[in-house]
């Protein structure tokens, strides 16, 4: 294609237009750099909410563990204090029992 030379343009003119289609470009694409950076912002924002999540849940379960260990001690100390009571009551009605044999008559 052979350019029109009846529209010449000046290096003036070419600039002009040059800058004017740089600014154009510039002002897109500080827009989309703008959208994209909201984004991120919103993204940024839901991972703290995340994090703020899990620290809470964090904190709840270390109550809940520490209070399953102190329940598993109690329970533990109860089943002691429960299997030293049986074996002392188990001891004394061996006791009772070998006494009451001793005082029965023997078979005859």
């Amino acid at each position: 294609m052979i350019p029109n030379r009846s529209k010449r343009m000046t290096i003036a003119q070419l600039k002009e237009r040059m800058d004017s289609r740089f600014r154009a470009t510039d002002a897109r694409s500080d827009a989309r750099f703008d959208t994209v950076d909201a984004r991120f912002d919103a993204v940024d924002a839901r991972f703290e909410a995340v994090n703020a999540r899990f620290d809470s849940l964090d904190a709840q379960f270390r109550r809940l563990f520490r209070s399953v260990e102190s329940l598993a001690q109690k329970v533990g100390a109860n089943t002691q204090g429960l299997a030293d009571g049986l074996e002392h009551f188990d001891r004394a009605l061996t006791e009772h029992d070998k006494r009451i044999r001793d005082l029965e008559p023997p078979p005859i």
